[in-house]
């Protein structure tokens, strides 16, 4: 893989758990190092806002990992389609031996499993296995 090629990878990893924690704890180090790789061809104005939304774009263009199916199941059906006020959105919900990618609770129970191109479907008789003992609708989400 080419550098090219590899940097929508690097900047996935913006918006990991580690980023948010590092970021949380006023640990800025992680953050800057991602930055500074991709700093010439990302062309960000220097805010940490538009760093965000140019690196979210060439996800989404690029480099459709979990994090912008997540993004969009959230803004597409949990912000469209129904009420924060009565419903709830977790991510990575344990489910027996496997964790369901995304739920929503809202009066039933809907598990979301993402299978993307970096993926397999190795796991996935397992996960649904699991799934069908908890949740009402089970949605397979494929690129």
């Amino acid at each position: 893989m080419s550098v090219l090629n590899d940097r929508p990878a690097s900047l996935s990893s913006l918006f990991s758990t580690t980023i948010i924690k590092h970021l949380a704890n006023q640990s800025y180090y992680k953050l800057s190092e991602i930055l500074r790789k991709n700093l010439r061809w990302l062309k960000y104005k220097n805010t940490l806002k538009d760093a965000f939304e140019k690196a979210y774009k060439v996800l989404c263009s690029q480099y459709r990992s979990e994090y912008v199916y997540k993004n969009t199941i959230a803004n597409k059906i949990l912000l469209e389609r129904h009420s924060l006020d009565a419903s709830n959105m977790y991510i990575d919900f344990p489910v027996g031996t496997a964790k369901a990618d995304c739920v929503i609770v809202n009066g039933t129970l809907t598990a979301y499993e993402i299978k993307t191109d970096f993926d397999n479907f190795v796991r996935l008789k397992n996960q649904l296995t699991q799934y069908k003992k908890v949740f009402e609708y089970i949605y397979v989400v494929v690129s």
